[in-house]
């Protein structure tokens, strides 16, 4: 005869409930969570205070090459590798030492090395060059998608003088907006010794994302849900003379977005795009997608590279 009562049943169904609401708290914990803002994050370009005569600017060649792409390990605050190449031509009968400048907001790992010997580096900050800074990038966001870019547009674009003085945070949407002790718009400093003919600097350093995203829900978030890149400022360059046949080169790499699927790595080719026309070709060996573009003029005042594998991205990137 079987006993009715059973000792390990209310045990049982007191286990049930609760792994029931740790699941639906956890889920209501993913939904509920504000999605991840993060702009503002912009590094480039090599600025010359003051002109001199005889110097010109022969090439650039940008490369940026984005961290493993894994949805499950991935983070807003993970960093995209920057080197910068700069290549000067001095037509000067002698050496010659100038200060220059490098906009630097929240770039991680700075060197700058001069014909292979590094220099000292100091940040300092300078009102008129966030004032010129957050102008080129209304005017680029304005004809690139302003739709998609409409709430920093509208802070910029306001008219009263309380706009001149906000704070980077406050202009931009970001994730760990805490406050900070560092420069609101720090700038790179540092001195370059020129020698007759040709020099080569190069910078690198790490950057963060831009991150947009949108749509998240149960145990979703980005990076699956929404849109990631960088910017880059092209236009302070321009303070510079062009050789006749200066060159600008730019080249990306971005892996597949992957993560593990039950006992397969499942793997995604992002969609990328720029305000430059860049060539690109994906590796399926490597799973990586390339990007290039050769230029013979400064193409644009500033590079922007957003890249995604949400399907409903589409919708709301115009």
């Amino acid at each position: 005869m079987t006993n009715p009562y059973c000792p390990g049943r209310p045990r049982l169904q007191l286990f049930l409930i609760l792994l029931l609401f740790m699941l639906t708290g956890l889920s209501m914990q993913a939904n509920l969570r504000a999605p991840f803002q993060m702009d503002g994050y912009l590094s480039g370009a090599l600025k010359l205070s003051g002109g001199e005569g005889g110097l010109f600017l022969v090439r650039e060649d940008l490369r940026l090459v984005f961290p493993d792409m894994n949805i499950r390990s991935l983070r807003p605050e993970d960093t995209v590798s920057f080197t910068v190449t700069y290549e000067f031509d001095s037509r000067l009968s002698g050496e010659i030492t100038l200060l220059v400048h490098f906009i630097a907001l929240d770039i991680q790992s700075l060197e700058v090395a001069l014909n292979g010997r590094p220099l000292s580096v100091t940040f300092g900050t300078e009102e008129a060059a966030k004032e010129e800074c957050l102008q080129y990038l209304r005017i680029h966001r304005s004809s690139f998608l302003p739709d998609f870019y409409s709430r920093f547009l509208n802070r910029v674009g306001r008219t009263d003088e309380s706009q001149k003085t906000m704070s980077l945070n406050e202009i931009f949407d970001r994730h760990n907006s805490e406050e900070s002790k560092d420069p609101d718009f720090p700038l790179a400093g540092f001195d370059i010794t020129l020698k007759p003919g040709r020099n080569t600097l190069v910078i690198t350093y790490r950057q963060r994302f831009y991150v947009e995203e949108r749509g998240h829900g149960y145990f979703k978030a980005w990076p699956e849900k929404g849109v990631t890149g960088v910017d880059y400022l092209l236009y302070p360059i321009r303070t510079w003379k062009m050789a006749e046949n200066f060159e600008f080169m730019v080249n990306v790499e971005v892996p597949d977005f992957h993560k593990k699927k039950l006992f397969a790595n499942s793997r995604k080719i992002p969609t990328i795009r720029s305000n430059l026309d860049l060539e690109a070709t994906h590796d399926r060996k490597e799973h990586v997608t390339r990007l290039s573009g050769d230029f013979d003029h400064m193409p644009a005042d500033i590079l922007t590279l957003l890249v995604w594998v949400d399907k409903k991205v589409p919708d709301y990137l115009r």
